[in-house]
């Protein structure tokens, strides 16, 4: 099914492998490999620095920095740097301006307040992300019509890169949110218009800024413009409550649908994978990272094995401090697998035994995982037994 779907893909014009990417913007090969990280300490490079003495060269650096720490991490060779943006939020100023909404955000379009946010068939504004309020109560941004972006992220984009050496971008929201219609009289908008002003904005991301581009979630319109995915491999009902809000808290306790479904080796299915593996890199979410749940950290662990895909690690310095063994035994464990695979199409995902405890995929360039999920060791035709929780990796 899934390789019937890639040749229509193809025959859509949406496949375009990364080794295509990697030919305009170099700077993708940073990418294939390296673990995507959330860090907000004030002083990167030093982090950066005890990571790579760790054992931990391939890197990207999501958060923001001063121009001089993003100078410093690019000279480092392994480090993809980059940060955060979005193209879709901004608040009623008047919240604002009355103290209720605490200063604002500086990746919110506020200039576009009210005469660019998109209205509904009855001329009212729809609402987006919601923010707490000094009265306690949530009050919801405007959404920024679609065919407004471009010309916030022209007046935005150029200037940041001037000051800030960065190689790559997220984008949060645009492949996460829907295809929507807005009925301003000033910037009317069909859904099929939507989401073509919405690939028009990756497109300007990565061709006109030669920037390593990633969106949220995903959606196989952009597969031609995007490079990687934050939340591909994070499936939105299953992740754990208030994942995109509240990101940094490390969660003891499992709750049951993010063990049976999230990181369930009986239901889950490497759908993308077997389809845009070489094309986009996904990974998990960010309020859903590896290391969030630590009773799942291994497990998640085996399914970037077995999917090729890197992992993705959100800490603060007193966190990494205390796990820096745990952080670096993650990377060994998923991150030359991914960069052996990054470049090759998964060709086939098999369950070797009735149980579906045992899994195997296979790569384009011949490399084979095979992932046992159990607790207890399993027997393996070819391979002998293979230990409880491990992966084997043929062919690197």
């Amino acid at each position: 099914m899934c390789k019937r779907y890639r040749e229509h893909a193809k025959g859509l014009g949406l496949f375009k492998t990364l080794a295509q990417k990697r030919e305009k913007i170099p700077a993708v090969d940073l990418l294939i490999g390296a673990v995507n990280v959330w860090c907000w300490e004030k002083d990167p490079v030093a982090i950066v620095r005890d990571m790579t003495a760790a054992g931990i060269g391939r890197i990207l650096w999501s958060n923001r920095g001063t121009p001089e720490a993003i100078a410093a991490m690019n000279e480092m060779g392994g480090i993809l740097t980059g940060r955060y943006d979005i193209y879709q939020d901004l608040m009623d100023p008047d919240l604002i301006a009355r103290g209720i909404i605490r200063g604002g955000n500086d990746v919110w379009t506020q200039a576009g307040w009210p005469k660019d946010i998109i209205l509904d068939a009855r001329g009212k504004w729809i609402p987006g992300w919601g923010v707490k309020g000094k009265d306690g109560v949530l009050h919801p941004c405007g959404v920024l019509c679609d065919s407004r972006a471009v010309e916030y992220a022209k007046a935005r984009v150029p200037a940041d890169l001037r000051e800030h050496p960065y190689r790559a971008r997220f984008i949060d929201t645009t492949t996460a949110s829907p295809w929507r219609e807005c009925y301003s009289p000033d910037h009317p908008m069909t859904r099929g218009q939507s989401r073509e002003w919405k690939m028009r904005l990756l497109e300007y991301m990565s061709k006109d800024n030669g920037l390593v581009t990633g969106c949220e979630t995903g959606h196989d319109a952009s597969v031609p413009f995007l490079h990687y995915l934050g939340g591909m491999l994070g499936l939105g009902p299953y992740r754990v409550p208030d994942a995109g809000r509240d990101m940094r808290r490390i969660w003891d306790e499992v709750p049951e649908r993010v063990a049976k479904f999230q990181l369930g080796h009986r239901y889950r299915l490497p759908l993308w994978e077997l389809v845009y593996h070489d094309c986009v890199v996904a990974q998990w979410y960010w309020g859903d990272y590896n290391n969030k749940l630590p009773s799942l950290w291994d497990k998640r662990d085996l399914f970037n094995a077995l999917y090729g895909t890197p992992p993705m690690f959100m800490f603060d310095k007193k966190l990494w401090e205390e796990q820096r063994d745990r952080f670096a035994e993650s990377y060994r464990a998923t991150c030359p697998v991914a960069r052996a695979t990054g470049y090759s199409e998964m060709t086939d995902h098999q369950f070797l035994t009735r149980d579906r405890d045992v899994q195997r995929t296979r790569f384009a360039n011949g490399v084979t995982v095979t992932v046992n999920f159990a607790e207890t060791p399993k027997a393996v035709d070819g391979l002998g037994e293979l230990a409880p929780m491990s992966a084997r990796v043929e062919g690197m």
